[in-house]
């Protein structure tokens, strides 16, 4: 919930997210690995643009990744994993907030902040 700075209510969101089942066999058949180190079990779909920065449930816009050994992703932490989740090799990990406003864009990210290293 979210609310103003008296305490009232502005919004009620969700308090889980869930994907499909189907969007989720879908984007592991498509992947089979981890889009990061390869490995096959403990898979996670991962938003390559999180929703809490506009991104949004489309296959194109998710990639398996194991989140156990790769916490650090963006928006929890520095790295974003970025390019086409449709190519087998279209994915990189880079880190987020040395992307350009330009780069960032590119990507579907909001750019990252300035003067403020994580």
């Amino acid at each position: 919930m979210l609310v103003d700075a008296e305490g009232a209510p502005l919004a009620v969101g969700k308090r889980f997210t869930v994907l499909s089942p189907k969007i989720i066999r879908a984007v592991l058949l498509r992947d089979h690995h981890c889009r990061i180190c390869g490995r096959t079990y403990g898979l996670q779909v991962h938003h390559l643009r999180p929703r809490s920065l506009g991104g949004t449930d489309e296959i194109s816009n998710l990639a398996m990744v194991c989140t156990a050994d790769h916490p650090d992703l963006v928006p929890h932490g520095p790295w974003a994993l970025v390019g086409n989740p449709n190519q087998p090799d279209g994915l990189r990990l880079v880190r987020y907030h040395d992307l350009t406003a330009d780069q960032a864009r590119h990507y579907g990210l909001p750019p990252p902040p300035r003067g403020a290293s994580p």
